[in-house]
C-alpha cells in the first residue's frame, strides 16, 4: 500500500502545504519533545535544569503528591488542543 502527495511548487499555496508536509517529522518529535521535557518530570524524576526544579519545589503537589496541580492543569490543556487538531503525539 502507498500513498503519494503531489504539490505544485510553483503554487504559493501548494508550496506551503508541501513545506508543512516535509516539516510534520520534526513538529511531531518537537511536541513529543515538550510532553517529555516539561510534563513529565513534574511525574517522575524531577527537572534537570535547577531554576525549574527549584521553583517546582515550592509548588503545591496535588492530593496523590504524583504531580504538582498547575503542570497537570497545563497538561490537561497541551492535550486538549493535539486532541481538537487531530493530532496524536
Amino acid at each position: 500500500m502507498k500513498a503519494i502527495l503531489e504539490f505544485d511548487l510553483n503554487d504559493p499555496e501548494d508550496r506551503e502545504a508541501h513545506e508543512l508536509a516535509v516539516s510534520a517529522p520534526k513538529l511531531k518529535r518537537a511536541l513529543e519533545d515538550v510532553r517529555n521535557e516539561i510534563f513529565r518530570p513534574a511525574r517522575k524524576h524531577g527537572y534537570s535544569e535547577s531554576s525549574i526544579q527549584s521553583l517546582m519545589d515550592t509548588a503545591t503537589p496535588i492530593p496523590e503528591g504524583t504531580t504538582y496541580a498547575l503542570v497537570d492543569l497545563l497538561e490537561c490543556k497541551f492535550n486538549e488542543i493535539l486532541r481538537e487538531h487531530g493530532v496524536d503525539a
